[in-house]
């Protein structure tokens, strides 16, 4: 369930609107997004409209592994670190500088219990305990060579979304109870997971593609389980 809410971007509109929508406000009291604090800049695009979701899209890869954006996220109007662009650029040039920031993933899978937050080298690593505990591990990386600043952003969002104090994680957490409790009325056998069906793209790396609010990712990650079930993995 928790590896699943990595992928769902349908939830953070509505879920996590406590944390979103009060920033909103004392941005728009700020007015200048320059004076704006970073958790403002962190927090606001919860609160992006559905059609922004959509857009982000989803890729699954294979193997139960997906990732959701790959030219736009959730932290695409971040402000840019211009000391860190200046090493990039030193360290790669102009071309591969480029290339390197085109890449906008919101969240990578690695099936069954590693998430990547590559824009703020953090992963998240997922350790069952049993059918309804799991420990959650989020590990935080200093980029070698860049600016403290940068350190300190992933921090931030670690402390502001992911750890036990975040303003925003204890909405998951209440999503996922209620998932259980709801998981274990009998009143339906199966959980839908149909939405977006139908609506995928080849893509010519082997990739399928998906609106961003799609069920694929999920979808796709039974089918890996049964194939680890029955030893078919490729």
């Amino acid at each position: 369930m928790l590896v699943e809410n990595v992928s769902d971007n349908l939830h953070a509109l509505p879920t996590h609107r406590s944390a979103s929508a009060p920033a909103r406000e004392i941005a728009d009291g700020i007015g200048n997004e320059g004076e704006m604090p970073a958790v403002l800049h962190m927090l606001t695009p919860f609160g992006s409209p559905l059609s922004f979701f959509e857009e982000i899209g989803q890729t699954i890869c294979g193997n139960g592994h997906s990732f959701t954006g790959g030219e736009l996220s959730i932290h695409s109007a971040y402000p840019e670190n211009e000391e860190y662009n200046k090493a990039m650029l030193a360290a790669h040039g102009e071309e591969r500088f480029q290339q390197i920031l085109s890449v906008e993933r919101h969240n990578t899978v690695i099936y069954p219990s590693l998430s990547l937050k590559c824009n703020l080298q953090t992963i998240r690593v997922f350790r069952p305990v049993s059918v309804d505990r799991t420990i959650l591990e989020t590990w935080t990386f200093r980029l070698r060579g860049a600016p403290e600043e940068m350190l300190k952003r992933s921090l931030l969002y670690n402390q502001t979304v992911f750890s036990p104090a975040s303003v925003a994680g204890h909405d998951d957490n209440e999503a996922f109870c209620r998932m259980q409790q709801g998981l274990k009325n009998n009143g339906l056998d199966w959980v839908s997971l149909h939405r977006h069906m139908g609506v995928e793209t080849r893509n010519e790396d082997g990739t399928i593609s998906a609106p961003g609010t799609s069920d694929i990712a999920y979808r796709h990650e039974y089918e890996a389980w049964m194939s680890y079930m029955k030893d078919e993995v490729e």
